[in-house]
Formats: structure tokens, sequence, C-alpha cells
């Protein structure tokens, strides 16, 4: 008893000091009386002893020693109808004490004592209307202590002083014995956009549409610029960052419905069977990113179907560096709209020579010039054809025709005659023989005097002439060659000392007119031009015009006169100006001739002498070729030779200006396009359809297992653990000292009559 007394005047003394903390002194009590009601103000912050010792110790129900029933000596807990019908007739002041209230929960049932007893209280859930008030007993001795001076007006409690400890809701007693309701300041009824989203999947299935359409508008704007060439949108936004864009978007409608459905499975993880505590954490780090689905996956495995939610979620990682090489830039040559026009010379006539009295003239200059450069050309190199005009650097021309002169060269050995003939010097000293070499068109070489001799068929007074047509021994064959040859050289030479047959060799070249079609194109600045094609067919001619009769001899002679070509596959004509074709034609017999000899005295007569010279046995490799392979290289030389010469007089032909209207080609120039790999995007369609996928396996799993939708709610995960668990578990401590709890504790998700 005596200890119960003590406990009495403590408890008085509390009170008494909750008094003085909110302002009211003993002096001031009379001037209160006059005001009809009064309630009592416990300061928020927990009173150091007495009352706030005895409900923790005694009241708590995380206690393990509280008793069912406790003996406060002067304090009884009463109802707020209970306090209004005790105002009613005994006092009609009014106190401005505000009271903090006491959750039921916190409150177990007195024990019985003999002095005084305290009605047992039902526990029973909270609500926040009718909240159950603690009174002190001792409400007579508190009215005494109202201060005078709030006799008139109620008296207000100041304000707690400025404290970043201070904390409005603190509690009196235990962390969970008390509950500060505020009243509802949402409106009592949702919209249906609310509800559905609260209570059902509407939010993940509009996230999984805003993923679609995302998805959608990637393949449109893909498909509308693939191939297309870079440029930039309204506001200079680039097809990179756009595509960015959209990406962006379509992730984010698939994070929500994988997070949210991850957050669902952990319910129905615990619904399932008995797990640790410590799993909700994982499932919870699963549900935020893709760290937490490697650390789920170590975790738990792959068992489950929240696995696949997890397994997708590490996925998603990939989605940016994979949606990188969606597009790529490349560079192609398109037509080129501006700059100069590509274009290759052509001629579809020739007209220049000069003409020189009592004779049939020369050609001009340029011409002449031509005919040297490709007579002093490396006889192992090859002169190209006229160079195009291409600005751009890359150009294409579709086939086009211009007049040309084209050459052959034919292996004529076959028709030498050897005759050996001896000399009065053979005869004396035995030491040469000489040999008469000659072809049957009287084309010859001087054995013993001649190593080789360029010539033509002779005429009777053994001058230079043009060739017969009837005289060509390897070219009589050809298709209009009476009309269309400039010249028909021999070239007939000894290859060794020896006297026989095998021992010399010749060869028949010819320079005729011809119509080539070409194929020309510029890569990279560098021109490229090939014949694809030869005419010599003739459209018309004029052989008014013949030689002057002191070039005339036995057999018929070319005549002169005017030429018009026309190839089978171009309704253009090209001609051939007669006098201009007898001067060229004049000129090659007079050139393209000359001897070389050997011994005391010998050497080159001409300077294309010495050219076939080179050409028959300069080439690397002749001295040690014997029989058919050194034929081959010399007729080779050969004919490199005289293809230089046909392509630069050629060249001459088609640069000239006003011989014809240029070929115009097309001119391209580099461009940079899009282009899209279409593969790549089958990972971001893959993710979409594996999340809503998910989406639809989480609802069905739920619906199995009767779990309501609560998904990632912070709310259900406070509300989910019982008191016996939070018991367990206590208060909020560091992490490491929770999770050691944590794993310790088996827990499983129930229904129970309120709740789960």
């Amino acid at each position: 008893m005596d200890n119960e007394n003590v406990d009495a005047d403590n408890d008085r003394s509390s009170l008494r000091e909750a008094v003085e903390m909110a302002g009211l002194g003993r002096g001031d009590e009379r001037d209160s009386a006059s005001q009809s009601k009064q309630t009592l103000a416990i300061p928020r912050k927990p009173i150091q002893k007495s009352i706030s010792s005895h409900f923790r110790e005694n009241i708590s129900p995380t206690s393990p020693t509280a008793p069912s029933r406790v003996v406060f000596p002067d304090i009884e807990m009463v109802s707020p109808e209970s306090l209004r019908e005790r105002s009613i007739g005994e006092d009609t002041r009014s106190y401005n004490f505000d009271f903090d209230f006491v959750s039921p929960q916190s409150i177990r049932a007195p024990s019985p004592d003999p002095n005084r007893e305290l009605p047992a209280i039902m526990e029973e859930p909270a609500v926040a209307e009718r909240p159950v008030s603690l009174v002190s007993a001792m409400e007579e001795e508190i009215r005494d202590e109202v201060p005078k001076s709030h006799s008139n007006e109620a008296y207000q409690v100041p304000p707690p002083p400025i404290d970043n400890d201070y904390n409005p809701y603190q509690a009196i007693g235990s962390q969970v014995d008390l509950l500060k309701v505020a009243p509802a300041k949402r409106k009592g009824t949702k919209n249906w956009f609310s509800r559905y989203s609260a209570d059902w999947w509407l939010m993940e299935f509009l996230s999984c549409l805003v993923s679609l359409l995302a998805t959608a508008a990637i393949v449109i704007i893909l498909k509308i610029y693939d191939g297309k060439p870079l440029s930039k949108g309204p506001h200079s936004i680039t097809l990179n960052s756009l595509l960015a864009i959209f990406i962006t978007i379509a992730q984010i409608g698939l994070v929500i419905p994988l997070s949210e459905a991850l957050g669902q499975l952990k319910w129905v993880w615990f619904k399932e069977n008995e797990r640790s505590l410590v799993d909700f954490e994982t499932f919870d780090e699963a549900s935020r990113g893709p760290i937490g689905g490697m650390k789920f996956l170590r975790t738990l495995g792959f068992g489950h179907l929240a696995s696949i939610g997890a397994l997708i979620s590490v996925l998603g990682l990939a989605t940016s560096p994979i949606t990188q090489q969606i597009i790529s830039y490349r560079e192609h040559l398109v037509p080129g709209t501006s700059g100069p026009l590509a274009q290759a010379a052509r001629s579809d006539v020739f007209l220049a020579y000069n003409p020189i009295q009592g004779s049939t003239g020369v050609p001009d200059l340029s011409m002449q010039q031509a005919v040297k450069m490709g007579l002093f050309n490396a006889a192992n190199e090859s002169i190209s054809a006229s160079t195009p005009s291409c600005s751009s650097g890359n150009c294409t021309w579709p086939d086009f025709s211009s007049l040309g002169i084209c050459s052959k060269v034919a292996n004529v050995t076959s028709f030498l005659t050897v005759s050996p003939l001896a000399t009065n010097l053979s005869a004396s000293i035995g030491y040469m023989v000489d040999n008469n070499v000659t072809l049957p068109n009287g084309a010859f070489l001087q054995a013993g005097e001649m190593a080789m001799n360029i010539t033509t068929a002779p005429n009777v007074d053994n001058s230079s002439s043009v060739s017969p047509v009837n005289g060509s021994l390897a070219f009589a064959n050809e298709p209009n060659a009476a009309y269309t040859t400039i010249s028909d050289h021999y070239v007939i030479w000894q290859n060794t000392a020896g006297q026989g047959q095998a021992d010399f060799g010749a060869m028949e070249i010819l320079l005729y007119w011809c119509v080539n079609t070409y194929s020309t194109q510029v890569t990279a600045g560098i021109s490229s031009t090939s014949i694809s094609s030869t005419s010599v067919n003739i459209a018309s001619t004029n052989t008014s015009l013949t030689l002057p009769d002191s070039n005339s001899a036995n057999g018929t002679f070319q005549q002169w006169g005017e030429l018009a070509m026309n190839p089978s596959n171009s309704s253009d004509n090209y001609t051939v100006d007669g006098s201009a074709n007898a001067a060229l034609a004049a000129y090659m017999g007079t050139t393209f001739r000359g001897t070389y000899e050997i011994g005391l005295g010998g050497g080159y007569t001409t300077d294309a002498a010495q050219v076939l010279v080179s050409a028959l046995f300069g080439e690397p490799g002749l001295a040690g070729a014997r029989g058919q392979v050194a034929d081959d290289m010399q007729l080779s030389g050969v004919q490199n030779l005289t293809q230089n010469i046909a392509t630069g007089m050629t060249n001459n032909i088609r640069d000239r200006q006003f011989a014809g209207q240029a070929a115009t080609g097309t001119s391209w120039v580099l461009e940079t396009y899009v282009h899209v790999s279409w593969p790549w995007i089958s990972f971001l369609i893959v993710l979409l359809v594996s999340s809503f996928a998910f989406l639809l396996a989480t609802i069905v799993k739920t619906r199995a297992v009767k779990v309501d939708v609560m998904r990632s709610s912070a709310l259900a995960t406070m509300c989910a653990l019982g008191q016996e668990v939070k018991g367990y578990m206590g208060p909020v401590d560091l992490r490491g000292s929770t999770f050691e709890k944590a794993e310790g504790l088996r827990v499983r998700l129930g229904k129970g009559a309120t709740g789960w």
C-alpha cells in the first residue's frame, strides 16, 4: 500500500508539472471559474517520468510483463460521451485544454485491485471520428490549477519551441501506443479512374499501350527514313534524338507494368507458403530495376514466375546499346543536281589537214604530234583514252560512239620466202651468205645488209606509196578494207645470225577508220574507258577523188574520197573528208618506214625503225625465249606500239572543237543516307511482348491464389505485418541488424476478418 501511495503521489506531481509546462499557475485558478468546461492539454513531448513511465511499463502491448489489469489510484478511462454527460449540470465553464488521443490497442484491461478498479475496455479498431480520450481522475484538482487570467476567454496553449527534433505526432509512452488522427482531406467519393488505378491494373495496361504506340512510332519513323538522305526535322531535331525520345517512352512504358507485377508477386509469394521475411526486400529490390533483378535471380533462382520478370528487367539493360545499332549512316553516290555537266569528248567528223601545193598535203600539227606521241611512248606502256570532264570525281556515261582509228597486227612469218644468193665476198672467204627474204606482195628484207625493214608494198618506181588493198596478206578479207584502210605496213626482221627459214620473222600492221562504242566512267577521280564494240559499216562513199597519177601502180589503189560510216546500232553518220584522209595516209606512209642495219656503217634510218627494234627485241626476258614464246612476245610488243599510235590519233580526233557534240553523262556526288538494320528492333519488340505476357501471367496468378491487388503499395506494406511480428522486429534500426532479424523470421500472408 505504501508503494501504491507513493506512485499516486508521483502521478499527481507529474500532472501538476504538465499544467505548469502548459503555462498555467495556481494564482490564475480562480479567474477561470466562469468557463463552462475545461480540457487538459498534455505536452506533446513525453513527460520524463510518472505517467509516461507507467504507460510504457504497464500498458504497452509490446511489454511482455504488462498485466491484464493495471491499478491507477486516481486515473480512470472514459469515453467522450461520458465527458459530455459529466459536464451537464456540474459546470458550465469551458476550459481550453487539448488532449492527445490514446489508441485503444495500446491499453490493456486493468487487473483487479482491492482499493480501486478501472473498467476494462474492449479492443476494437480505431475510428478517426470517435477517438478515445484519456482524462485524469484528478480533474477537480486540475480545475483548481487553472489561472485566473483565463477566466473570461479560452486559454490557448503556446506553440512549442522551434526544435529540429520536434515531432508533433510524438507519442506519450510506448512508440506504438498513441496515434494522432487527422481529418481526411480527400473527398468521400473517388472517380472511376482513381478507383480502377488503385484496385485493378488500369495504369499497367495503359503503360503497355503507351509502350506499344511508342514502338509503332519508332517503326514508322524508321520506315520513312530508311534509305533516305540524312536530314534534320523541325526545330533541328535529328533522327537520333527523335528515336531516343520514343525509345525512352517505350522503356518507361515497359518498366511500370514490370515493376508493379513484381510488386504484386511478392504478395503471391508469401500467400502460397511460409517464407523468410527477407524475401520481401528481395522482391522489392527486384521491382526497382535490373540491379535488384540480378540479386533476385542470384538469391531465389529461376523456379518461379517472378524470375521471368527479373530476367526481363536485367535484359532491359541492353536496350540502349542494342537500339543504337538499329540505324547507321552510310554513303552512296547520287546524281548531282548542280555543278558542271559530266562530258566525254566524241567526234562524228574529221576534216583537218594542211594542203601543200603539188602534194596531197599533210595532217595539221596536232595530228602529227599525236602520231609521234604514240610512236615514242614506251612499248610496254599504254596510252589512255581521252579523259572525260567530271567535276565531282564520280561520273558515268551511257555507251556512246565516236569516230576513231583502229589498228591490227598479224604474224605473217609463214608467208616469207628465203632465197640464198652467193656473193663474191662469201665465195672468197666463205664468211657470209646473202639471203633474199621476200613476201608475196613484194615486201622484202635483204639479209646480210638489213636486220629489219619497215616497208609497204612497193610501186613500180620503188618509191614510197600507199598500200594497194589487194596486197594485204592477213587482212585481205576485212570488210570494207578498200575504203577504211589508212596504212598497211610490213615489218620483216632477222632474229639470229642464222640463215634458215626459222631465223626470220614478218608482221603486217593495219591502221584503218572505224567507229568505236565506248564505256566510260570516272571513279574517285580516276577515269576508265573501254571499247565495247567497233564498227566499219559504210553508209556511202564518194570515189571521185583519187591519188595523183604519179602514185599509181599495178593493182587497185584506195580511192581517197569522202567516207561516211554508219554503225549498225545507230542512225548517226560519221564522216571523213577525202582530202584529210589522203593527207593522213600519205603522212603515215612516210613516217612509218625505215630500216635497221648491222655491221660497219649500220644503224637506224628513221625514228620508227628505232622504236620497232625496241618493240621487237626490247621485251624483258626475250633473250632467253625461243620458238612460239619468242614470237608471241614480239607480237605483243608491236601490238602495244601500234595501239598507242591509234589511240593517240583517236584522242586527237575526239578532242577537236566542233567535231561533234560531247556525250553527256551523270555526275554523282556522295550523299549520307540512313540505313536501318531491322533485325535489331526485334529486341525491343520482344521485350514489349514479354512484359505484357508477364503482366497477364501475374494477373492470372493473383486470381489463382486469391490475393487482392496490392502491387508495390507502401501503405499495404505498412499494414501487412501483425503486432507479434512488429514486436519481434522492434523499432527501425540499422539495416544490417534489421536484415539479420528478418532472415530468422518466417511469415505467411493470411487474410483475417478485417483484411490482410
